[in-house]
């Protein structure tokens, strides 16, 4: 969708969702390893999804997901925009995703997206991509 009709779109929807007063809303940030191509064509519309609509939400808890920096989520957190950022492909691309945090340490590995749903019944090639990350050098 072009920026204006995301805005406008997202915008109404979120606030008659307000007014549902639910617990919460997960706020899901442009990352590049969501938006799919289709056609040949981008399909997600890059903005900052937290700051544009997390005002809008004033009965409904907001938290937020994909794509964070830690100083990003700590920066979030600190404004008041959400009470907190899930870290669901970065905690499975970096088993020390903690340690690396607390270090300064970059998020550097690519999510191999293949290895992430998988359906066989032998547990040897499942492990693939949830235990072969490397760790970073402290």
């Amino acid at each position: 969708m072009p920026l204006k009709e995301t805005f406008d779109t997202f915008t109404y929807f979120i606030s008659e969702l307000d007014k549902l007063k639910i617990a919460y809303v997960a706020l899901v940030q442009w990352a590049e390893f969501l938006d799919p191509v289709i056609d040949s064509c981008h399909r997600a519309t890059k903005h900052d999804v937290v700051a544009t609509y997390s005002p809008l939400l004033n009965d409904v808890m907001a938290f937020a997901n994909a794509g964070f920096t830690g100083e990003e989520a700590a920066h979030y957190i600190l404004q008041g925009k959400v009470l907190g950022v899930f870290f669901g492909v970065s905690w499975i691309a970096h088993p020390d995703f903690a340690k690396r945090l607390q270090y300064g340490k970059s998020l550097d590995e690519k999510l191999d997206m293949s290895t992430i749903h998988r359906h066989g019944k032998d547990i040897k090639p499942e492990k693939k991509g949830y235990t072969d990350y490397p760790s970073a050098e402290y």
